[in-house]
């Protein structure tokens, strides 16, 4: 477990981490994984995101059913907030009987953070009064900003994804 950079993770019914590798104790700020055993998300992040937390492992425990690739936003005290990408599921004993959760999630923080910077940019470009498009690798509009709404008439919805050529030269030659 302690091979891989995503973070692997081993709950109680009372939700304790019981088994962790070296990964989530790095994510928590502690030296080892035995300084996260026996503790909850209380002890490390926000009472806001452990009660969230801890309310959806306890469905688990209660429904059996996971919760698969859900992105968790971390809030932490004195701490910036960060991302990741969890899947969760019910942790059984040779009977069945559900005796926790495990869990493996991922950093996803940067790429939220890029996320929200393309957001910022595409609202500017949303502002200004001239039409400003943009084009993806494929040459087809990926943005398409309310200056050009107003001056080609197309809303973005009915431009994104589209040909440039085949939407504003359709016709003209």
């Amino acid at each position: 477990m302690d091979g891989i950079p995503d973070m692997v993770y081993f709950k109680d019914p009372q939700s304790r981490f019981i088994r962790a590798n070296q990964a989530i104790a790095n994510r928590f700020g502690q030296p080892d994984v035995a300084s996260v055993l026996g503790r909850t998300d209380f002890d490390f992040f926000s009472e806001e995101h452990a009660r969230a937390a801890y309310e959806g492992e306890q469905e688990i425990i209660r429904t059996g059913r996971p919760l698969m690739n859900i992105e968790e936003k971390e809030t932490w005290p004195g701490r910036p907030d960060t991302w990741v990408s969890t899947t969760k599921l019910p942790l059984r004993d040779k009977s069945g009987m559900i005796i926790g959760i495990f869990s493996i999630s991922r950093d996803i923080t940067e790429r939220k953070r890029a996320e929200e910077k393309i957001r910022e940019q595409a609202a500017l470009l949303d502002e200004a009064t001239d039409a400003i498009w943009v084009l993806d690798l494929n040459r087809r509009i990926s943005h398409w900003n309310r200056g050009a709404e107003r001056i080609y008439g197309w809303s973005a919805a009915e431009a994104v994804g589209k040909s440039p050529v085949d939407l504003l030269f359709k016709g003209t030659m």
